[in-house]
């Protein structure tokens, strides 16, 4: 292990510094030269800010993330599928960044991320088997790429939808890759860790401008681009052995819980899906107020729990991966009826 951080930790540091400065920089040039691009975040009804702000900063992360990925594939290790891996993210890259431009249809964004996940199933990386604490389910080729298919679709919109409130979004991404990568080390391996990293790093030079008062917002080009990535590399995760969907699931499960409930609530009330709301759990927290600092800090908290959660259970035997699921589970419980009963104490 010694000669492992040697070889590949510290060698890699001036990468990860160069996509950190380089997402900080562009950030800054991006906020500066807002008005030039003209992708101005109008305030509404259903927002949580006022005023007009700038939704450039997914430019700034999309182009860092992409130069670390090339510079790793060119200079460290060959990265399997590289042609496909950034030809799905340009692409995604491209409709959210034209949807920010124009507020493209529904239907047109969902076209593009439909082959853009087709792309990435090319990639192999669509799970044999479902993996529980515990238990183990196969599952059929056809079944394992419809279950593939929506699984990234849902990450890609469910990142787009938790990109709402100031340093939300991409202090998940920060402290989720982060702790990809550091799952990375403990199975060791290097491809892996510095993916991850970098994916980390350029959020987090975003960051520095998006953190309450936030600056500048990432836009959906940004939040698309993210959701893919999580999604894509807890798969890639499970088809080389570091660890299972359902760790992966966790590490990010304070975006995938508020997501989804908020997704089946509003289905079962009939309301339309694909229009701006503001009942999103940490919508409500914002609104009942307590602020963007501090709902953010507490997400802040959650998210560095579970993330903790996820690397104990990675070396955990099952009866003690059930138990940090069932804790999960009751957690997350008590929160959502918690956060229910606040009051929106803003609109009134």
């Amino acid at each position: 292990m010694e000669g492992f951080v040697d070889d590949w930790q510290v060698s890699s540091a001036g990468l990860y510094l160069l996509v950190f400065l380089l997402s900080l920089f562009l950030t800054a040039l991006l906020l500066r030269y807002a008005a030039v691009l003209g992708i101005q975040d109008q305030a509404g009804h259903r927002s949580l800010h006022s005023g007009t702000m700038p939704r450039t900063g997914g430019l700034a992360i999309i182009a860092s993330i992409l130069i670390g990925f090339i510079v790793i594939h060119r200079f460290f290790i060959p990265l399997p599928h590289v042609s496909l891996l950034l030809t799905s993210l340009l692409l995604i890259a491209a409709i959210a960044f034209l949807d920010d431009l124009w507020s493209l249809p529904t239907g047109l964004r969902l076209l593009v991320q439909m082959l853009v996940v087709l792309i990435v199933l090319k990639m192999a990386i669509a799970p044999t088997a479902l993996q529980l604490p515990g238990f183990e389910f196969s599952l059929p080729p056809p079944v394992s790429l419809i279950v593939t298919f929506l699984f990234l679709l849902w990450f890609i919109n469910l990142y787009n939808f938790m990109d709402g409130m100031d340093g939300f979004a991409a202090g998940m991404a920060v402290i989720g890759f982060s702790t990809y990568a550091i799952l990375g080390w403990v199975g060791q391996n290097p491809a892996f860790i510095m993916v991850n990293f970098c994916i980390a790093c350029a959020a987090a030079g975003f960051l520095r401008y998006n953190l309450p008062p936030a600056k500048l917002f990432m836009g959906d080009s940004g939040s698309s681009i993210l959701g893919l990535l999580a999604g894509m590399q807890t798969l890639v995760a499970e088809s080389i052995d570091l660890f299972p969907i359902w760790v992966g699931i966790l590490v990010f499960s304070p975006f995938v819980v508020d997501a989804t409930f908020t997704l089946l609530r509003r289905l079962w009330r009939r309301e339309r899906i694909w229009e701006a709301h503001r009942s999103h759990c940490y919508q409500r927290l914002v609104l009942s107020g307590w602020g963007h600092r501090r709902t953010v800090r507490a997400e802040y908290v959650l998210m560095l729990l579970a993330a903790v959660s996820a690397v104990i259970a990675v070396s955990a035997g099952a009866g003690m991966q059930q138990a940090i699921v069932a804790l999960w589970a009751l957690t997350y419980g008590a929160l959502i009826i918690w956060v229910s009963t606040k009051k929106d104490e803003i609109t009134g």
